[in-house]
C-alpha cells in the first residue's frame, strides 16, 4: 500500500510518499519540499502558481520514491476552518446493547443539527452519555435506553474547498479526501499522555498559527490566527531593508527570539536591494527586529486560549511546531511569556527517509501519512446511501464520520 501527501502551505508545499512494509511499518520513499507563493494566509490567491508548485512538490517526491501517484490527500486549513461542539441524542431500542449503527445515528443528530452548507470534514466525538452515565468513550456493547454525544465538528467554506480541488485536478492529480492541518499536526506530533492530561498545540506556519486544545483525549478546541512565519520575514525584510527571499535566509541562519549574551556583538552582512550596498547589522538588531513579531503571536495565542476556557485544563502545557517553531529562543520566550511549560514537538519518527524530515515544518505532512494510514486500518462498517442534502453537506457519509473512531 502507497500512501501519498501533500500539505499545501502557503510558503512552501510538501508532498510525502509512504509504503507500508510487510511488517506493517510505514516507510517513507519520497518526499520534498517547493517555496511557494501561491497562497496568502492559507488562502489560494494565485492558481496558477499554486498549480505549478504541486506539480513540482510531486514530480520531486515521485523522483526520489521511484514510482508514480494518481492520487493524493491533501491538507487544507486557514481561517475559514470553522470549529464548534454539537450535540445529538437517539433512542436505544435493541436490548442487547448499543450497536455501530446506533454510534451512526447519534453522529449524523449533531451533524444535523447545525443546518450548515459548509464542507463537515471531521467530526470528532468528545464524549458519549448513556441514561445518566457520562464521560463514556466507547458506548458499544454497553446497554441504555438514551444515547447521546457531544462531537467537535470542523467544516470548511464550500469556496475554499471548490478552489483547492481545482488546483489539484488542474495539476493532473484526484484527491482522496481533504484533511484539516490541525487534526494532521497532532498525529504527528502529540502522544496519548498528553492528550488524556490537557496540552495545546500551536503550528507556527509560513501565513497562519493553528492551535488545537486537546484535554481527556478528545480534541476540544480549534482556532486560528493570522499571523505566521512569514510577517517574521517581511519584518526582517522591511527592518534589514533586504529582499525578502534573503531575510527568509537570515532568519533561518541567525533568526533568534531572546539576545544571547554570546551573540548579540557580532555582526553580519546584509545583501542590498537592487545593487545597493551592502551593510552590516549586529545580531542585536536582529533579534530586535523578530521578537515583537513573536510577543505578537504569542499573545494571540494567548487571548485564543482564554476564549477556549480550557486554559486551566492544560496540564502538560504547549506544545510547539511548524517552521517558525525552529526559532532560536522561542521555547524560553514562550515558557516566560505564558508562564506555562512548553516544549517543541517534532514529527513521530518513521523509517526510511524519515531522518531528512526530522523538522516540525514537516508535522502537518507526517501526521497525514499516520493518519490516512490508521483510517485505513480501521474496519469499514456497512452503511447504506443517504441523501446528503438532507444533511446539508456534499462529501458521501463515510467522509464525514471516520473520525468516531478516533483516529
Amino acid at each position: 500500500m502507497t500512501i501519498a501527501v501533500v500539505d499545501v502551505g502557503t510558503s512552501s508545499i510538501k508532498t510525502l510518499i509512504a509504503k507500508e512494509e510487510e511488517s506493517k511499518k510505514l516507510n517513507i520513499i519520497g518526499f520534498s519540499k517547493v517555496k511557494n507563493t501561491g497562497l496568502r494566509k492559507s488562502t489560494i490567491v494565485d492558481i496558477d502558481t499554486t498549480i505549478s508548485s504541486i506539480k513540482r512538490s510531486i514530480a520531486e517526491a515521485e523522483l526520489m520514491a521511484g514510482t508514480k501517484i494518481s492520487s493524493i490527500y491533501v491538507s487544507i486549513g486557514g481561517d475559514s476552518v470553522l470549529g464548534f461542539t454539537a450535540s445529538g441524542m437517539v433512542v436505544i431500542t435493541s436490548p442487547s446493547g448499543i450497536t455501530h449503527h446506533d454510534v451512526l445515528r447519534v453522529i449524523e443528530q449533531t451533524k444535523t443539527a447545525t443546518n450548515m452548507d459548509d464542507n463537515i470534514l471531521h467530526i470528532l466525538p468528545v464524549s458519549y452519555t448513556i441514561d445518566e452515565h457520562t464521560d463514556i468513550k466507547n458506548p458499544v456493547g454497553l446497554t441504555g435506553n438514551r444515547l447521546q454525544t457531544e462531537t467537535l465538528i470542523i467544516a470548511v467554506p464550500n469556496i475554499t474547498i471548490q478552489n483547492f480541488s481545482n488546483a489539484i485536478e488542474r495539476a493532473g492529480y484526484s484527491h482522496e479526501d481533504f484533511i484539516v492541518q490541525h487534526v494532521a499536526a497532532y498525529n504527528a506530533v502529540l502522544d496519548n499522555e498528553e492528550k488524556e492530561l490537557g496540552v495545546a498545540l500551536v503550528d507556527i506556519g509560513g501565513g497562519t498559527t493553528k492551535i488545537s486544545v486537546f484535554y481527556n483525549d478528545s480534541l476540544r478546541y480549534v482556532d486560528t490566527i493570522k499571523i505566521g512565519g512569514d510577517n517574521i520575514t517581511q519584518d526582517l525584510s522591511i527592518g534589514l531593508r533586504t529582499p525578502k527571499e534573503e531575510a527568509e535566509k537570515i532568519k533561518i541562519k541567525y533568526g533568534n527570539c531572546i539576545k544571547d549574551p554570546n551573540a548579540i556583538m557580532k555582526d553580519i552582512t546584509i545583501p542590498g536591494i537592487n545593487d545597493r550596498e551592502d551593510r552590516s547589522i549586529s545580531m542585536e538588531n536582529i533579534v530586535d527586529i523578530i521578537q515583537p513579531r513573536v510577543l505578537e503571536i504569542l499573545d494571540l495565542v494567548q487571548e485564543s486560549l482564554n476564549r477556549s476556557m480550557l486554559h486551566n485544563k492544560l496540564s502538560t502545557g504547549i506544545v510547539f511546531s511548524g517552521g517558525s517553531a525552529s526559532l532560536r529562543g522561542i521555547k524560553d520566550l514562550a515558557q516566560q511569556h505564558l508562564d506555562i511549560p512548553v516544549k517543541i514537538g517534532h514529527p513521530k519518527k518513521l523509517s526510511g527517509l524519515a531522518d531528512n524530515i526530522d523538522d516540525p515544518a514537516f508535522s502537518v505532512a507526517i501526521g497525514m501519512v499516520i493518519y490516512v494510514d490508521e483510517m485505513m486500518r480501521k474496519p469499514r462498517i456497512m452503511i447504506k446511501s443517504y441523501n446528503t442534502n438532507i444533511f446539508g453537506f456534499i462529501s458521501k457519509l463515510w467522509k464525514s464520520i471516520k473520525e468516531m473512531f478516533k483516529l
